[in-house]
């Protein structure tokens, strides 16, 4: 079983390749449109209109995904496919360079630059060491409070 929000998109799919001309639709995959078919969202009534925008339909994102891949998949010229995956790989690999984490425990727990850089805007004293009398006094405050 699939969440709900794509079986509200596969419905929403299957509404609007109804209004595709035959030879697009036919160009689909049958296993594709058997995939939809059986996760569609049973009862859920949308209808699509030609003359309007998606966006002004209320087409869900993962639906409009889901036609942006058929038609990179099925309906793109070779040379727009091409470019299509090509731009999709540089997208991903964007993303997958921004969210590298740095794992190292040598690095991971130094200040950074901007924390360095706050502290010396709030003029942020470093703290101090305790001294040895506050040591002592703190344990016994803690000794007293056993007592």
């Amino acid at each position: 079983m699939v969440a709900e929000e794509y079986s509200v998109a596969y419905s929403e799919v299957l509404e609007i390749l109804r209004h595709v001309p035959k030879e697009e639709y036919e160009k689909i995959s049958k296993d594709k449109l058997d995939f939809y078919e059986k996760n569609k969202k049973q009862g859920y009534n949308f209808k699509y209109d030609v003359n309007k925008t998606l966006d002004e339909q209320g087409v869900s994102k993962i639906a409009k995904v889901i036609i942006a891949t058929l038609y990179r998949d099925f309906w793109a010229p070779n040379e727009e496919r091409i470019s299509i995956i090509q731009m999709q790989d540089n997208i991903r690999s964007k993303l997958k360079d921004e969210m590298q984490i740095d794992f190292n425990p040598e690095t991971m727990f130094k200040k950074s630059n901007i924390e360095e850089k706050s502290e010396e805007m709030l003029n942020v004293p470093a703290l101090k060491e305790k001294s040895r009398l506050s040591k002592i006094w703190d344990k016994l405050k803690q000794i007293l409070h056993i007592k």
